[in-house]
């Protein structure tokens, strides 16, 4: 499993602003699939399946209290099984979707 934090710096994961920018790019995948008419994987948290950008958006930017201007307010973490994990995980998109749910609430 490859896990990395992402932040800092301009463009994409500039974390010192909104988070906008970055959620917006997080759902690219979702615009293609909604294309090919296939099922979208909404952001989540511990306790929810199902949480809309906008309030993605809205609770990571005013969880930001005594930061100033410049300091970070988020980071990206992103986990990436190989292939071979990913295969572990289920044998359909829906079985490894929910695996790797399951996996970044329990122990990430």
């Amino acid at each position: 499993m490859n896990i990395k934090i992402q932040g800092g710096g301009s463009g994409t994961y500039a974390n010192t602003g909104s988070c906008t920018g970055v959620t917006t790019y997080l759902q690219h995948e979702d615009l293609e699939r909604m294309k090919n008419g296939q099922e979208v994987q909404p952001f989540f948290n511990n306790s929810r399946d199902y949480i809309s950008a906008r309030e993605v958006t809205f609770k990571i930017d005013n969880n930001k209290a005594k930061l100033s201007r410049n300091d970070a307010k988020f980071y990206v973490i992103t986990v990436s099984p190989s292939s071979r994990e990913l295969e572990k995980m289920g044998k359909t998109e829906k079985e490894q979707a929910e695996a790797m749910r399951k996996y970044v609430r329990d122990d990430v």
